[in-house]
């Protein structure tokens, strides 16, 4: 059998307790350090990347945002100006219809004066003739023929002039 002594039992203790100890000073101690130093890297390291993206979302979102806003803003001047320009257009409809209807009444009051002078001539003309007629039918008796043939040359004088 395997005697187990008590002196080197003891010692085998002391032993391992003594190394357990020095494995805690020089190598468990720093390795935690160690081992904490980096977990406290990473953590920092996720917290920034997690920053990042947090503010990486938000200028997403404010440029989502701004070009919404430039989208509406397109749009509604592209409204404002098809508002306009069908504006534009009526009123230069109208001023164009109001000029024509200027120009046609001025052309209907200058057609008037012209008729009215016109016939204001004609009836100057036909008293003249009456006139003239009854001053050589005054002047000769006159049988049918020759008062058909005085009728006659002052048509005839008539239509030259």
């Amino acid at each position: 059998m395997i005697g187990i002594e008590l002196g080197n039992f003891l010692m085998i203790i002391v032993n391992f307790l003594l190394l357990m100890y020095v494995l805690k000073i020089f190598l468990y101690k720093p390795m935690l350090d160690f081992l904490d130093q980096r977990s406290e890297k990473i953590k920092n390291l996720l917290e920034t990347a997690e920053k990042k993206r947090d503010d990486a979302e938000k200028m997403e979102n404010q440029y989502k945002e701004l070009l919404n806003e430039a989208k509406n803003e397109a749009a509604q001047m592209k409204e404002n100006a098809q508002k306009e320009s069908i504006l534009e257009g009526k009123k230069i409809i109208h001023d164009a219809e109001t000029k024509a209807k200027q120009i046609v009444d001025n052309a209907n009051n200058e057609i008037e004066q012209n008729l009215v002078s016109i016939q204001k001539d004609i009836q100057k003309e036909i008293v003249e003739l009456a006139v003239l007629l009854a001053s050589k039918i005054a002047k000769e008796e006159l049988d049918k023929q020759k008062h058909e043939q005085i009728i006659r040359e002052m048509l005839a004088t008539w239509k030259r002039k």
